[in-house]
């Protein structure tokens, strides 16, 4: 259970940690790409607005209000740098008769006056009027002349902020990872206090069995000492009843606390659940017709699972027993297979109706329903219990359902081996 406990701890903080580390690199990277997009649309408008050149600013006027200040508060900020880093080329082509009335590749080094030109006719034909045509930044406008397309090298920054999302996600992955080994031995020490109080629990509950044993087999042997000497009556009948029950009731609890350790891992092997159903449906189907109630099976043939031979056993045993016990009138059992799982399904109607959500409570230790209250019903509301920890130890689950009210379904879905 504490191996459980510390995984889950370890699912929930990693997963609570991987999706802020997700966020957090995507915000950051977002906010990345698009200052480096910014910048290279700052550049671009500046030389579009300029005919496809770099123009030093003009002085700045000392009129308050004028058309010169208007214009400088709208120029982009830029790096005065930006003219002798800027790689960049421009054409200006003529609409009518689609030739380029000027070109000029001189700033620019990486391409050829044909590729170029490639880059241009690709923007000139293309739909949008600006946007990224692989590292290259574009825009494209319409003057007296004809269309102006200026298309600026931005592969420098483009590839620093590649970087920086290899590098952001390289640094959040190590970072997971060192976490992950940190929760994992952190949970450790978070559960070894449970763990300590469980293995006291294991202690307590096998040392007070061993210890009632003692006592109730003196009971056992004076009560039947009694019957001896004084005839069977209903009171020595009924302490050897009580004392047969306790002795039943010690065994589960002994049974249940030792099933947290790896014996059972240790001896799981390949078995033939097919044949362990069929046993146990030999065994329940005369008692359930004998007591009036129709039983059926839908059993298919060569279903093999990885288990405990003698924990899978008992566990389809407590599942029959219990539905034989509080049937109505008819049980089914069926087992078959559903993709990579075993499914053994027992399914029986109730006498009394049941609430909505008391199912959920079926495994609950001790719990036990209205209708079994009856002492003409034995149990002690450990088997179902026993029964799904049987289930959790072999990796499968056991679940209740209820769809109706008036039926119970238990299933019980183990994984499928060849």
């Amino acid at each position: 259970m504490t191996k459980t406990l510390r995984r889950r701890m370890a699912l929930i903080a990693m997963a609570s940690l991987l999706t802020i580390l997700t966020i957090i690199v995507v915000l950051i990277n977002v906010i990345n790409f698009a200052g480096v997009r910014s910048d290279a649309d700052d550049i671009v408008a500046l030389l579009v607005k300029n005919g496809g050149q770099f123009v030093s600013p003009p002085p700045p006027s000392g009129g308050a209000g004028s058309e010169s200040e208007d214009e400088e508060s709208s120029r982009p900020t830029i790096s005065p740098e930006a003219p002798y880093e800027t790689r960049f080329f421009m054409a200006l082509i003529d609409d009518e008769t689609l030739r380029v009335a000027k070109l000029n590749t001189s700033q620019i080094a990486a391409l050829s006056e044909d590729e170029a030109m490639a880059y241009l006719n690709r923007i000139y034909f293309g739909r949008y009027n600006k946007g990224f045509l692989g590292n290259y930044r574009f825009a494209r406008a319409q003057t007296e002349e004809g269309t102006l397309i200026v298309v600026v090298d931005w592969s420098k920054q483009l590839n620093a902020a590649k970087s920086f999302l290899l590098s952001s996600v390289i640094i959040s992955v190590a970072g997971a990872g060192i976490v992950f080994f940190l929760v994992m031995w952190l949970s450790k020490l978070a559960v070894k206090p449970i763990e300590e109080n469980n293995a006291r629990q294991k202690r307590f509950i096998t040392d007070s069995s061993h210890e009632l044993k003692t006592p109730l087999a003196i009971i056992s042997a004076n009560a039947e000492l009694l019957e001896m000497e004084y005839g069977e009556n209903e009171w020595v009948r009924s302490i050897l009843n009580q004392v047969e029950r306790l002795t039943s009731l010690t065994s589960r609890l002994t049974q249940l606390a030792r099933m947290g350790e790896d014996e059972m891992v240790a001896e799981m092997e390949r078995i033939d659940l097919t044949e362990l159903v069929g046993e146990a449906v030999g065994s329940f189907a005369t008692l359930a017709t004998h007591n009036g109630k129709a039983f059926t099976d839908y059993t298919t043939e060569g279903l093999f699972v990885r288990g405990h031979r003698e924990g899978v056993a008992q566990m389809l045993s407590i599942l029959l027993d219990n539905s034989v016990k509080y049937a109505k009138t008819f049980i089914d059992v069926r087992l078959e297979r559903r993709g990579n799982r075993v499914a053994f399904v027992v399914k029986n109607d109730v006498s009394t109706p049941l609430e909505v959500g008391m199912q959920e409570r079926f495994f609950d230790r001790f719990w036990r329903g209205d209708q079994s209250r009856s002492s003409e019903t034995p149990g002690f509301g450990i088997g179902l219990s026993l029964a799904r920890t049987i289930a959790d130890k072999h990796g499968g689950t056991l679940t209740a359902e209820s769809p109706d009210g008036e039926t119970v379904v238990m299933t019980l879905l183990l994984r499928y081996v060849d």
